[in-house]
This record gives C-alpha cells, sequence and structure tokens, in this order.
C-alpha cells in the first residue's frame, strides 16, 4: 500500500512537471523576433501642391514606411535622412514616447517631410526636393542604413512609389495612396512603357549593326501614336538627358498604338535614330524621360541569364516574366 501512495504521488508531479512545460507560452528557439530592417521607403510625393493635406490642411512633402512583417515595429529612435553621406545619415531622430511612431505589421505610416517638427512626432525635420535627390533611413546605430531610395525629378501632385508594395519596381502614381496599398496597373503618362529589355545579349538579336547589342523595347499602350522625338533614355538618374532620341525623322520615331519600337544599346561613336549612348548592366536602374524632363517609366535590370530578356506579359501589364526565347518587336508571351 505504502509502495502504492509513493507510485502514486510521483506520477502526480510528473503530471505537473508536463503541463508546466507545455502551458509556457514564452519564445523558443526558433521563434522569429521584429527586425526593424524590414522596414521599407514604399511611396512618396515630393512635390505636392494640392494632393494630399496634413492634420493642419497642410501640403507637404510626405513619405510612407511600409511594414512588411508579421510584427508591429517602432520608428522610435531611427533615423531619416536626405542626404547620403558618411556625416549626414542621422539628420533627423524619430521621437520617442508615443504610439503615433509604431508601423502596424502589414501596415504604413506616413511621415510628413515639412521641416516643422513642432507639429507632431510623424512631422520630421527635413524637406524633398522636386527636382531629385536621396532618401534614407538609418537604425538606432546611426550607421545601419534600413533603406535608401535616390530619385529623379518629380511631377507636381504625383507620388513614386513601389508597385508592388515591398517590390523593387517602381511607378508613377497618379492614384497615389498614402497609407494604404499602392495601386498599380494604370499606364505611365501618355501610355508609353518599357516593355522588355536585355541585358546580355549574346545571340538573340542581332540589331541594325549584327553586332548583338543591349536593348531595351518601348510599348505604346495608348490610344494615340506617340513620337518619342526629344525623349531621352538614360541609365543615370542624376543625368535624365543622358540619350536623346532625335527628332528628325518622326517616321522612325513614331510607335503607333499597340506597336513597339526597340532602342540598341551599344555606345556606338557615330550612332543611328534608334541608338543609345549607353549599355545595360546588372541590377542598375534605368529610365525613359518625356521632353519635359520626367521620368515616365524606370526599371531596374534584374540579372537574368543571357539571351534571355525580361518583360511585361501580358503587354503594358505589371506583371514581369523572364522570356526565352525573347520577343523584341513583338508581344510578349
Amino acid at each position: 500500500m505504502k509502495y502504492f501512495k509513493l507510485l502514486l504521488i510521483a506520477l502526480m508531479i510528473s503530471l505537473f512537471v508536463v503541463s508546466c512545460s507545455t502551458d509556457d507560452d514564452g519564445p523558443t528557439g526558433n521563434d522569429p523576433e521584429p527586425d526593424i530592417t524590414n522596414l521599407v521607403i514604399n511611396e512618396f510625393m515630393a512635390s505636392n501642391d494640392s494632393a494630399y493635406a496634413d492634420e493642419n490642411g497642410e501640403f507637404d512633402d510626405w513619405i510612407e514606411i511600409y511594414n512588411p512583417s508579421d510584427f508591429d515595429l517602432d520608428l522610435a529612435g531611427i533615423y531619416i535622412t536626405d542626404a547620403i553621406s558618411d556625416t549626414s545619415m542621422t539628420t533627423w531622430q524619430i521621437p520617442a514616447g508615443s504610439t503615433e511612431t509604431i508601423v502596424a505589421a502589414g501596415g504604413y505610416l506616413v511621415l510628413w517631410a515639412d521641416k516643422e517638427p513642432d507639429q507632431g512626432v510623424l512631422h520630421v525635420n527635413i524637406k524633398l526636393s522636386g527636382s531629385g535627390e536621396d532618401i534614407a533611413l538609418t537604425d538606432v546605430d546611426g550607421t545601419t542604413i534600413i533603406d535608401q531610395y535616390t530619385y529623379a525629378e518629380q511631377e507636381t501632385d504625383i507620388s513614386f512609389g513601389r508597385a508592388p508594395d515591398g517590390s523593387d519596381n517602381w511607378e508613377a502614381m497618379v492614384d497615389f495612396t498614402p497609407g494604404a496599398a499602392n495601386v498599380s496597373g494604370t499606364p505611365p503618362v501618355g501610355g508609353l512603357v518599357i516593355n522588355e529589355f536585355m541585358s546580355h545579349n549574346d545571340n538573340a538579336y542581332a540589331g541594325e549593326f549584327d553586332d548583338y547589342p543591349d536593348w531595351i523595347e518601348l510599348y505604346n499602350a495608348g490610344n494615340t501614336a506617340i513620337d518619342i522625338g526629344g525623349w531621352s533614355l538614360t541609365d543615370d538618374l542624376e543625368n535624365l538627358t543622358q540619350s536623346v532620341i532625335p527628332t528628325t525623322d518622326p517616321a522612325m520615331t513614331t510607335i503607333q498604338p499597340g506597336e513597339y519600337l526597340v532602342l540598341d544599346c551599344d555606345s556606338q561613336a557615330n550612332p543611328g535614330i534608334l541608338h543609345l549612348a549607353f549599355k545595360l548592366s546588372d541590377d542598375e536602374d534605368f529610365a525613359l524621360v518625356d521632353p519635359d524632363g520626367v521620368i515616365v517609366d524606370q526599371q531596374n535590370t534584374i540579372v537574368v541569364p543571357d539571351d534571355m530578356s525580361n518583360g511585361r506579359v501580358p503587354d503594358g501589364s505589371d506583371t514581369w516574366e523572364i522570356l526565352d526565347p525573347a520577343t523584341p518587336g513583338g508581344p510578349n508571351n
């Protein structure tokens, strides 16, 4: 009997220990932890005349921060700057002590770049230049860059943002969405888009001079013909007129609705009308710029295998795919 009682007590103790261990809701070594470096600069407006007002009715520049993670993240203590250099990464520190600086998991937070921090914790002591500059977020250590973006000249009351949210694809947005998901699908101004490109052309497309150049295809997604004479393309966002299309031959430079035009990126010393003064490199931004100096479309040359292109599928859409074979001058499929 005494042995049975001891056995029963031992069993009860064992059950108690197991219960305590399984009821423990504390984090395990494999649980993810909040990471402030998940934050991204998702959208901004650098020339806000009458598009979107702050709580005081003022039309200030603004920057939207997006949190793609599964945890709420607090901006308190991190820095924001409009000039990336060794000495300027701590231009303004987001104040602590307010729940307003928390970006909910999967959510957005708008900062007002108005140089009026006395108006609240979401008003930062920088302003954005409509002619182009840097935006960067730096961690509390003042040196670790969380996210950064360098932009070119902006159009008034049109934002520039990632589409879809958090991606590497940036677009001009007539339908700006501060504090909400970015809306893609609107063709760039005039309906003209960068539709396909190839940055490693060994044997896929001969080009005008049979030299197998890098190339960029433009597509007219609009309803009217567009003459790109006077437009420019560039792979240097500090130099928007790097390669200006001549205006001397509209027959060659006019793109009819639903049609395509291929430009050779070959840096030829004596190029023809449809040749550009630069070559494409891996992981660089390049842009299509209208005669007023406004970026109409901007893309990034992700790394693509030799003789394969990257293109919109279907033409003019916001979905990009690697194409093998490439389709310069024809529908992407």
